[in-house]
């Protein structure tokens, strides 16, 4: 100690919590090796998985003419050996590629196949002088109409006929001939295409899990508004597009109807979003909350009507309408980090109680909201607004009631009321499914015209 008086300071680094650093990684194959001409695919896993370092992958070689390496698919140029490197910031792993004399044969593991129509059947392909069963295969069929493969070998029959499927491994191809016959199955298929246009099915009965390809043909100047399939007790069947004006679902183990609706065309420059039809029953609902902020697009001009709504983008579109206030306090769940867009809406929508986490303090924010849901937050948020809540319908005459959670009673009955919610043409609230941004738009709308006023 001195002779004098003596100041002692110290400084303080703030730890970000939220910050994980890359602390390694690893290379899915470490040695390996590949024909002349073929090609594998090398992968990298990070640790940790979830890392906010950045995650960008630099493939290199040490010599590109025995092997090259673009986005982790290393091909085979001519016999020898290379090293393929992967590099994520400071850390690198090697595989070592030994490049082997070119295939003498690629063999499919059937030569003929036959497929009722709607059902798949996954073919292998096996190959001479190479011990690397991951080699890249390109699978193709001559005529996707009658049956389609996808590049695992799962070959699907869409139409009653004949067509070649081709694999191709390192320049060395092999065909199987494949055979589509009729099925008639245990389940039927009935078509409602309504006016304005008509839809086919590629059969009128299945069985439970085939799939089931339709065709939609507009009439002149129009265009499909919806389509939708059905089971017997009205549960939606997920339906894909598959190419333009083609659909496809697979069979429940029930009869199902499909339904279709059609809207006139529209010229570009009077649709807000490319996939809300003109005329369709929620394009003014999606226009409106567009102009109100409140929902937008999806990206690349479209709305993504039948999506299903998460309970991160609820919070988000009830914090939107409030209009975007300053959230400085607020629970914070260990799933809802600051880097995601719904942070700040679910730190409000939690602390002014209009939305809780689950029991094990996660909020789950990819989770779907089902009807029931979102009429009890909507609920939640009138009463925070303020607004009356007392209003109530009979719900016990819907069909479906009966599958209401007991703390849906209230909220639904009040949706009911106010026609912010109602229910099918089968006289069914569907509590249980999925709500989706276009049943979303509807509500906003009703809930804006008859509530908030």
């Amino acid at each position: 100690m001195p002779d004098c008086d003596v100041t002692v300071s110290a400084e303080y680094a703030v730890i970000d919590e939220t910050k994980k650093p890359l602390k390694g990684i690893e290379i899915s194959e470490e040695t390996s090796e590949v024909p002349v001409g073929a090609q594998f695919a090398l992968g990298v896993t990070l640790n940790p998985e979830d890392t906010t370092d950045p995650t960008d992958v630099t493939w290199t070689t040490s010599n590109r003419t025995v092997a090259t390496v673009e986005n982790g698919i290393v091909t085979g140029v001519k016999e020898g050996k290379a090293t393929i490197t992967a590099t994520v910031g400071d850390f690198s792993k090697k595989c070592e590629v030994t490049v082997k004399e070119a295939l003498t044969s690629v063999d499919v593991s059937k030569d003929k196949l036959t497929l009722a129509a709607g059902k798949s059947e996954t073919l292998t392909v096996s190959y001479k002088t190479s011990g690397n069963d991951h080699l890249i295969a390109k699978w193709e069929s001559v005529d996707p109409t009658v049956a389609t493969v996808d590049q695992n070998g799962k070959i699907t029959g869409r139409n009653i006929g004949s067509t070649t499927v081709k694999v191709t491994v390192g320049g060395k191809s092999d065909t199987v001939e494949v055979t589509i016959k009729k099925s008639e199955g245990d389940f039927s298929i009935t078509i409602n295409s309504g006016r304005n246009g008509t839809v086919r099915a590629n059969r009128t009965m299945a069985d439970k899990d085939e799939f089931v390809f339709l065709t939609v043909e507009p009439d002149e100047g129009y265009e499909l508004g919806e389509l939708k399939v059905v089971d017997k007790d009205n549960k939606t069947v997920e339906v894909e597009s598959t190419a333009d004006n083609e659909f496809s679902f697979q069979m429940p183990g029930a009869d199902v109807v499909v339904a279709a609706a059609f809207a006139k065309k529209s010229s570009p420059s009077t649709r807000r979003f490319d996939d809300v039809p003109v005329g369709s029953w929620y394009e003014d609902a999606v226009n409106y909350v567009a102009e109100k902020g409140y929902l937008d697009g999806v990206g690349n001009n479209r709305f993504d009507p039948k999506g299903a709504v998460t309970r991160g983008q609820l919070c988000t579109i009830l914090y939107a309408m409030e209009g975007k206030p300053t959230v400085t306090t607020g629970s914070v769940f260990p799933d809802v980090g600051p880097s995601k867009y719904y942070y700040d809406p679910v730190r409000w929508a939690a602390k002014n109680n209009i939305v809780a986490g689950y029991t094990d303090g996660t909020f789950k924010p990819e989770v779907f909201v089902s009807r029931q849901q979102l009429a009890a937050v909507l609920y939640k948020y009138t009463a925070y607004k303020g607004f009356d809540t007392s209003a109530t319908a009979n719900i016990k005459t819907f069909a479906d009631y009966s599958s209401v959670s007991n703390y849906a009673v209230t909220p639904l009955s009040w949706a009911v009321s106010h026609k912010v919610m109602s229910g099918t043409n089968t006289n069914r609230l569907e509590p249980l499914n999925a709500a989706t941004r276009a049943e979303f738009a509807v509500m906003l709308k009703a809930y804006d015209a008859n509530v908030r006023k």
